[in-house]
């Protein structure tokens, strides 16, 4: 079973955040995650609140100890998560996949990319354009 972790950046009032938590929502949806962990700085609980009413049937978990289907031992506190005495640091932009066989963790970056991949999108927009305005000039050409 997979345990995810975030932080509670998801949850900021910015565009970066908003997109974040789209696709965190999308992996929630795909994955079929049982187990959600956030730690929190208390400065986003009402959309920390709403996000958990929204996804019900995921169990989360914010600051605390837990004890999860009583053989995991959780901790969560407004930095970093512990499971099972293996350490998660809250990074923003990412999350953590906890595999509870191994007792091992993955980080897995949301927002790497992404002025990268505004800037190629801009890039190939611009030779898309180039190409059809040089075609259209081609074709008039031809055409006289």
């Amino acid at each position: 079973m997979k345990i995810y972790y975030i932080d509670d950046s998801f949850f900021a009032k910015t565009d970066v955040a908003h997109a974040m938590r789209y696709k965190l929502k999308v992996i929630l949806e795909e994955q079929q995650v049982d187990c959600l962990l956030i730690s929190s700085t208390g400065q986003y609980q009402k959309e920390i609140n709403h996000f958990q009413e929204e996804f019900s049937d995921i169990v989360m978990y914010t600051n605390g100890s837990y004890q999860w289907q009583t053989s995991l031992s959780i901790f969560v506190d407004p930095c970093k998560a512990t499971i099972d005495g293996v350490t998660m640091q809250a990074l923003s932009q990412s999350y953590c996949i906890f595999d509870t066989e191994t007792h091992e963790f993955r980080r897995m970056y949301l927002n790497f990319f992404q002025q990268e991949e505004t800037s190629i999108v801009s890039l190939i927009q611009e030779q898309i354009e180039n190409i059809l305005s040089s075609k259209d000039e081609h074709s008039i050409k031809y055409k006289h």
